[in-house]
């Protein structure tokens, strides 16, 4: 497989390392997470102590809320930024470190792997989401768990907000929606005073059939589908998210 050396060029590269996606987001809050984490680790019935991954951990609070469930958790992302927030969590059994998901683990023996908020489809190539894919599957134990939090194909069609703007902490954000060549897109120009800034996220418009198929290709086998944070049953036309729970198979 090619992969491509990291850059700043990658859309994520550039994108989570900026000031600004943390303002975009704020509102992804600490309680959220919890209560989130919470619902997950009540599906796995994980045993206290066991050990677990979370792949693109951004600045940490699903990985906190997870330790806080009594479970070893380690934490990997790409961005410094990102990385350099999630640090400030680092408790005993709690740890990070920044790696490239689309290249081997340095971690192994994992109970379950989580991989949430949409963190999954960034990549040019199918051969790159099947390699990230075959590394997580690898870092599993047998019969270990991964968890996949993606959006709902059918719900962002219905429900695309073409354009918004937003005025947060007196950053103007003006955002422009669209679904294109098989991947959904998002631009973001932002005036900040007598700067201007612009950002685009890029994610692969993978349907629930495609998905799931994909990792039943890589060697999973899913169990179970959930359609919001709270744990709603999955929905094929009125669920905003897609949440996959699948186990290792061999």
């Amino acid at each position: 497989m090619n992969i491509q050396p990291l850059s700043s060029d990658f859309w994520f590269a550039r994108w989570f390392d900026s000031p600004y996606y943390a303002r975009l987001y704020g509102h992804r809050d600490e309680a959220e997470a919890r209560a989130f984490v919470s619902h997950l680790t009540t599906q796995l019935a994980l045993p206290q102590g066991a050990a677990v991954l979370d792949l693109a951990c951004g600045n940490g609070r699903h990985a906190e809320a997870l330790h806080a469930q009594g479970l070893r958790v380690w934490g990997y992302d790409l961005s410094p930024t990102q990385l350099s927030q999630a640090q400030e969590r680092t408790a005993p059994g709690l740890q990070f470190r920044r790696h490239d998901m689309r290249t081997p683990f340095p971690d192994r023996g994992f109970s379950a792997v989580f991989n949430l908020f949409t963190s999954f489809g960034y990549f040019q190539t199918d051969a790159e989401h099947r390699g990230v894919l075959d590394h997580i599957h690898a870092a599993l134990i047998p019969g270990g768990h991964l968890v996949m939090d993606y959006f709902n194909l059918s719900y962002i069609r219905q429900n695309l907000v073409p354009e918004e703007e937003k005025n947060l902490d007196g950053v103007h954000f003006l955002i422009k929606r669209r679904i294109q060549k098989g991947s959904i897109i998002k631009d973001i120009h932002i005036q900040d005073g007598h700067l201007h800034s612009f950002f685009s996220e890029r994610v692969r418009a993978y349907t629930p059939e495609a998905l799931e198929a994909l990792l039943q290709r890589q060697g999973f086998g899913v169990t179970h589908r959930w359609g919001t944070y709270a744990g709603d049953r999955f929905h094929p036309e009125k669920s905003p998210r897609l949440i996959l729970f699948a186990r290792r198979e061999n």
